[in-house]
């Protein structure tokens, strides 16, 4: 996997060693100047309360259990 990623000479950032080929060897950030979002996961209680928000039909959609709902 390592053959595909390479270092942005700007930041260190890593990046696909094909966009910094095509970029003078920065990643996506250095080149707009817009970062990345956030890769963060929600907490618990968000998800707690996007499924309470949605019904129990998102929660046995999101959860796998597509013949326990109408």
């Amino acid at each position: 996997m390592k053959k595909f990623l390479a270092k942005c000479a700007a930041c260190g950032a890593t990046t696909s060693a094909k966009y910094a080929r095509d970029n003078q060897g920065r990643c996506k950030t250095c080149v707009t100047g817009v970062p990345q979002p956030s890769r963060t996961r929600e907490t618990n209680e968000e998800r707690q309360g996007r499924i309470i928000d949605s019904g129990w039909a998102a929660y046995a959609r999101e959860e796998g259990h597509y013949d326990t709902y109408d």
